[in-house]
Formats: structure tokens, sequence, C-alpha cells
């Protein structure tokens, strides 16, 4: 993966824990974990088990569907 691509899904990951598009009390139903995850995947970025069955994985899937899918980014945000 490329360092580009890396940053990329590390933005979408911190869009989603700390913008303000998903409200803590739809946060779980709507990415299938809870916000600590996120914020235990930063911790440990970039070393990261991301195997296809893993937390991480899901974690960083989900957070990619919501920026492209489910919540609305303006340019100036």
């Amino acid at each position: 993966m490329s360092n580009v691509e890396r940053n990329t899904i590390r933005q979408c990951i911190q869009a989603i824990l700390h913008g303000d598009w998903v409200d803590d009390y739809e946060f779980a139903t709507r990415l299938g974990f809870e916000r600590k995850l996120l914020r235990q995947i930063l911790g440990n970025w970039p070393l990261l088990e991301d195997s296809a069955d893993s937390l991480v994985c899901l974690a960083i899937n989900n957070c990619m569907n919501e920026v492209r899918h489910g919540i609305s980014i303006s340019k100036s945000d």
C-alpha cells in the first residue's frame, strides 16, 4: 500500500472519530463498533493487524464507506 493510500485511510478514520457527522448515540449502529476502537486504531497507527476478519479491517472499511456514502463533507470541512 502506498503512503497516499495509508494517509487517505487515516484521514477517513480521523474524520469519523473527530468529526461531528456521526453522533455518539448512533455510532455503533452505523459503524458496527464503538468510537473507542477508533481511538485505539489511531493510537497504534500505522502498526495495525488488518487481516480480513479483524475489527481493524471492519473499522477501516466502515469508516471509508461512511465518508464515501454516509456523510456529506463540504470542501470547507
